[in-house]
């Protein structure tokens, strides 16, 4: 089988690829991708509870590769909205480049959305099972 860490990058380049409607490796280089999961594995892992999740433990789950799919792609948005934003800063009005920055700053926004949606899951089990086991044990 292969790595956990290839899987994830295929199924990241092909939801980025989906979203922009056309192939991805001129925004994003495969490093950076991986970056970007990475990142976003860290987050999944801060989150009560505290978790040390690898790649290779959230394959197969459905819910769990979206949640590290979609915060990696606020990531990728993210970084590609201060490029956009460093490389064409002007102080004379620019409509287009604000135009672009703004493209990439609401699809940022949208997956942080979603991640949020599927991380506020694992709080709220947590929080169950936290409250199941409390009284379990005052009895």
């Amino acid at each position: 089988m292969k790595n956990s860490r290839y899987i994830f990058l295929n199924k990241f380049r092909a939801l980025l690829d989906a979203e922009q409607k056309t192939n991805t490796k001129g925004l994003w280089n495969n490093q950076e991708l991986i970056e970007y999961l990475y990142m976003s594995l860290d987050d999944i892992n801060i989150v009560p509870p505290h978790t040390n999740l690898k790649l290779k433990d959230l394959l197969g789950n459905e819910k769990t590769e979206r949640t590290l799919l979609f915060r990696a792609a606020s990531f990728a948005y993210f970084a590609v909205f201060l490029g956009e934003l460093v490389n064409n800063f002007r102080v004379d009005d620019d409509k287009a480049s604000d135009m672009r920055c703004e493209k990439f700053e609401k699809k940022k926004f949208r997956f942080k959305k979603e991640y949020d949606k599927l991380i506020n899951n694992k709080i709220e089990l947590f929080s169950k099972t936290h409250q199941k086991l409390e009284r379990h044990y005052a009895k």
